[in-house]
């Protein structure tokens, strides 16, 4: 709802020819293949799926503390988590993107690698297995003490 706002505000700041509005889109995976880090800049959220998805597809990503966003990702390996969800340091966030581009293009096969490590623990397989682990763990341990 505000891409003509977001598309004039890419235009004064002269980077319209370094961004890409793609609107909504089907094909999120091709879309993720040409990005170098997956930004999101949320102020509120639950466990933000676009970050795993992201790191699923290789692609590192840099997140406000909105919701479970700090627990998508390893920070400093695969992403880098901001100080505010209400007032994200933008000088800081750049700086991470840096980093994270730097570095793939320093190493292109050790960031997917572990980004996608990352995003395989969130796979329904496992959550359903730390989830058991989580539930049944005292029972079990109180049952061992009996």
């Amino acid at each position: 709802r505000m891409m003509e706002k977001a598309k004039e505000l890419a235009e004064q700041l002269k980077l319209a020819d370094r961004l890409l509005f793609v609107g909504h889109s089907k094909a999120v995976g091709y879309w993720y293949g040409k990005m170098d880090v997956k930004l999101l800049m949320s102020r509120f959220e639950g466990l933000p799926n676009v970050l795993i998805e992201a790191q699923y597809l290789g692609c590192p990503v840099v997140s406000t503390p909105a919701g479970g966003a700090a627990e998508c990702f390893v920070s400093g390996e695969t992403g880098y988590i901001l100080n505010s969800a209400e007032h994200p340091d933008l000088e800081l966030a750049c700086r991470y993107i840096r980093e994270l581009v730097d570095g793939r293009r320093a190493n292109p096969e050790a960031l997917p690698k572990a980004a996608m490590k990352t995003a395989k623990s969130f796979s329904p397989k496992n959550m359903m297995k730390n989830f058991r682990a989580i539930c049944y763990a005292p029972v079990m341990q109180g049952a061992a003490e009996t």
